[in-house]
């Protein structure tokens, strides 16, 4: 007895001739199909480079408020850390009153 498997005869796999008879090919004269229509009629672009350039600028803000610290504190006439305090309360209110104005929106809460 052997413990080595003699190899499986090897089957032929042929494909009827009548299938490739059946396909319908495509005509030369056919136009190509049109591309669908975007649901919302094309302004999803419009609201992707608002939302782009709204956070362009408020993120620039609240960046840069340390380029405008000292003339802040120039002009109102406050010191270093009451001045810092205004330019923290930006991405304050940016990050967390955010998502209190999403929750009545919100179909996952």
């Amino acid at each position: 007895m052997s413990l080595i498997a003699s190899p499986s005869p090897v089957q032929s796999w042929s494909i009827p001739l009548d299938l490739y008879e059946s396909v319908p090919l495509p005509s030369q004269d056919a136009e190509p199909p049109a591309p669908p229509l975007p649901p919302d009629g094309g302004w999803g672009w419009v609201v992707v480079v608002g939302s782009l350039l709204v956070n362009i600028i408020v993120d620039g803000i609240c960046f840069s408020f340390g380029c405008f610290l000292l003339p802040l504190m120039d002009e109102f006439g406050e010191s270093r850390g009451k001045t810092a305090f205004v330019g923290a309360l930006i991405p304050t209110l940016y990050l967390g009153v955010g998502e209190y104005f999403l929750l009545p929106t919100s179909t996952r809460c």
